[in-house]
């Protein structure tokens, strides 16, 4: 739990430095559609719009590593 919390203030935290940089912000999650990453998925668009950039969140529907390998290909991509 603590290294959970620890993650996600060092992806806030890094967030704005990010937006500078780039137009569009990506995050890839294990698995999208729980509670958790949903709740972290409104924070990630109500930070973006606030920066004014395009920033959202992606995650397979299954916590497969060959899917959280595409999904990040395919942002890049």
């Amino acid at each position: 739990m603590i290294a959970a919390l620890a993650a996600t203030l060092m992806l806030v935290g890094s967030f704005a430095v990010m937006a500078q940089q780039a137009g569009k912000v990506g995050v890839v999650v294990k698995i999208g559609g729980i509670p958790w990453f949903n709740a972290m998925e409104a924070g990630i668009k109500e930070r973006g719009q606030k920066l004014g950039i395009d920033a959202f969140m992606v995650g397979p529907t299954s916590a497969d590593p060959a899917l959280q390998v595409r999904a990040i290909e395919d942002l890049i991509a």
